[in-house]
């Protein structure tokens, strides 16, 4: 990509249609429910049926077994796909 393109304003589709995403994300604090990377304690309340108190307790968990397999983590927030991945939402199986 030349210098002329960058001054003009011009982007190519892919990378305007992120500007794009990340304009809306902006807008609406953090992006739509799958848009965002974390999961919140209300998030978590919501998708399992659960107080907000005994979402916290699910989260640290979790955060756990992730600090021990060496990934870094946020308090008070999981990595979406892991919480997905262990409440089995992705597979669709029954966990043995």
């Amino acid at each position: 990509m030349g210098t002329a393109q960058r001054r003009t304003g011009d982007m190519p589709a892919r990378k305007q249609q992120r500007v794009e995403r990340q304009k809306k994300q902006i807008k609406t604090k953090g992006g739509t429910h799958m848009d965002t990377l974390f999961m919140t304690a209300d998030e978590v309340a919501k998708e399992m049926n659960v107080s907000k108190a005994y979402a916290y307790k699910v989260i640290q968990r979790l955060n756990a077994e992730l600090s021990k397999m060496g990934y870094y983590t946020v308090s008070g927030k999981v990595n979406r796909k892991y919480f997905m991945k262990k409440v089995d939402y992705d597979e669709g199986k029954e966990k043995k």
